[in-house]
């Protein structure tokens, strides 16, 4: 009996788990089949990451006497 309380428990353990994880996959694969989306999207966040570096970087130049 402790035994099948134990596979139960291992059994709906791993179902939910599968659940939890199931939109992760379904974006994995969608983001794999994808890739010029992808790209775009990490031009985006590139250049967005560019120009807060470029405006702190005035700033501490700026502070600095550059």
């Amino acid at each position: 009996m402790y035994n099948n309380n134990i596979k139960k428990l291992k059994i709906d353990l791993n179902k939910k788990i599968t659940e939890y994880f199931e939109p992760f996959k379904e974006k994995r694969e969608y983001f794999l089949n994808n890739s010029k989306e992808v790209k775009e999207i990490m031009e985006f966040g590139k250049n967005k990451a560019k120009l807060k570096a470029q405006i702190k970087l005035n700033e501490v130049k700026e502070l600095i006497g550059l």
